[in-house]
């Protein structure tokens, strides 16, 4: 065990940087970025919650939350708490050279010359190593060198304006990682947090997805910060280009944005030979899909430069396959279906959704209804103006939308409740609480929860 010791008045990471300015691996006039203070709180936390289910002595009490101010995040007392072998080895592998930044290196991500020049292209490893840190690593440099250096024309090209360029960098300098089971990526606050159970197929696929998640960050910025949207940003303006509030949820028109934004940044890179992968080409459609001597060259993403119509088909058919149930936008309009179907209920912003003597109307007061994963099972949610959200009903099946086995094995989970199993055969767990959506005072269809 690695003993750290808690001197009187400091926190937990004041301490575990004396530990590493005693033990020589960092000096005192070290700044620890907040990326790296990221990363090892949250291998902190793990080791607490392990601590917890194996009944040993926790390493602090309090909240949890790492870019939290509050006092009461991660209290611990005068003393000594002990650290695994193990994750003290994790908390030296942080600091790598590239890893700590002296006080004297600038860190405003306006320094965009100083970046240029110290993290040359050629400089930054290409392929993936297999190690998903080290690849991370690898490409949020690449992505960090060079957005910083296009010309308003290449920004242009993708679809920003450098204002967002500049917030997207401070996004990808937030990189923080856990080991979600069943997700790669996800954005969080001002931040993108990264699986090291996910699997990324290539570099140019990395590059993708960091994109991808830093937009989410930003449209939760923009949410808050409509002011500071793009003109023609019509998420966060009107017609006229004035900010408009709008109640936060996440939609088909922002999974659209994100992924575009994704793909054309990446074909940018590849344009100009940063990124070797010309043939890179996601959304290449299966076998039984394509047309007889169809031309697949067109689904490379360096062709998106060029053919916005090809981008488009292909984000519409990326979003039946993963998103058949996402509210298609702010006012809450939704279609759901099974996976990789055009077809199902279409359900408006206004139609009000009827149970237990209970009213909820679609689009008002932050409520929504959506699929629950890529499953025709729904669920009826509600955010509120800091965009959290609160559950109002799980487990809604409208009438003939009634899930596949498929689906609910996707859906399943030993730590969820909205799936059972019994002898391979999956089932939904239901009240049989019957449901009615209306329509300007009709009902329209039925279902039950």
């Amino acid at each position: 065990m690695v003993d750290i010791n808690i001197q009187n008045g400091q926190g937990i990471t004041q301490a575990i940087k004396s530990k590493l300015i005693n033990d020589g691996v960092i000096n005192k006039n070290t700044q620890i970025s907040g990326s790296i203070w990221s990363n090892i709180m949250n291998e902190i936390k793990q080791e607490n919650a392990s601590n917890k289910t194996s009944c040993q002595k926790e390493l602090y009490s309090g909240g949890e939350d790492i870019n939290g101010l509050s006092s009461e995040n991660f209290v611990v007392k005068t003393g000594v708490i002990k650290l695994t072998e193990n994750l003290w080895n994790k908390i030296l592998s942080f600091f790598k050279p590239s890893s700590v930044q002296k006080t004297e290196t600038p860190q405003n991500i306006q320094n965009t010359e100083q970046i240029a020049n110290t993290l040359k292209p050629e400089n930054v490893q290409s392929k993936l190593t297999g190690n998903i840190r080290q690849d991370i690593d690898n490409a949020q440099k690449l992505l960090v060198t060079n957005l910083s250096t296009m010309s308003e024309q290449d920004l242009s090209d993708i679809g920003i304006s450098s204002a967002k360029r500049d917030r997207m960098i401070n996004y990808l300098n937030n990189i923080t990682y856990d080991n979600d089971p069943y997700g790669t990526a996800k954005a969080v606050k001002n931040g993108i947090v990264i699986s090291e159970n996910g699997h990324f197929s290539s570099q140019e696929d990395m590059i993708k997805v960091l994109i991808h998640e830093a937009n989410h960050c930003d449209e939760e910025y923009l949410f808050k910060n409509p002011d500071k949207s793009d003109q023609n940003d019509l998420r966060h303006r009107d017609l006229s280009g004035n900010p408009v509030n709008n109640v936060r949820t996440n939609s088909v028109e922002e999974e659209k944005m994100c992924e575009r934004i994704g793909l054309l940044t990446t074909a940018k890179l590849i344009d100009k030979g940063i990124l070797s992968g010309k043939d890179y080409a996601p959304y290449t459609p299966p076998e039984q899909f394509r047309l007889a001597g169809e031309d697949l060259s067109k689904y490379k993403v360096i062709n998106y430069l060029n053919d916005k119509n090809q981008l488009e088909n292909d984000l519409n058919g990326w979003i039946e396959r993963n998103y058949p149930g996402l509210p298609d936008n702010l006012s809450g309009d939704v279609t759901i279906r099974h996976m990789a179907q055009k077809d199902g209920i279409q359900l408006k912003s206004g139609d009000e959704i009827r149970f237990n003597n209970q009213t909820y109307t679609i689009g008002k007061d932050g409520v929504y209804l959506s699929a629950q994963g890529r499953t025709t099972t729904c669920q009826l949610t509600a955010f509120d103006m800091e965009g959290n959200t609160r559950g109002i009903a799980n487990n809604i099946v409208l009438s003939n939308m009634e899930p596949t086995q498929e689906e609910l094995k996707s859906l399943y989970s030993p730590n969820q409740n909205f799936v059972k199993e019994e002898n391979g055969q999956y089932s939904l767990n239901l009240q049989n609480i019957p449901i009615t959506v209306y329509r300007d005072g009709k009902p329209i269809i039925n279902g039950k929860m």
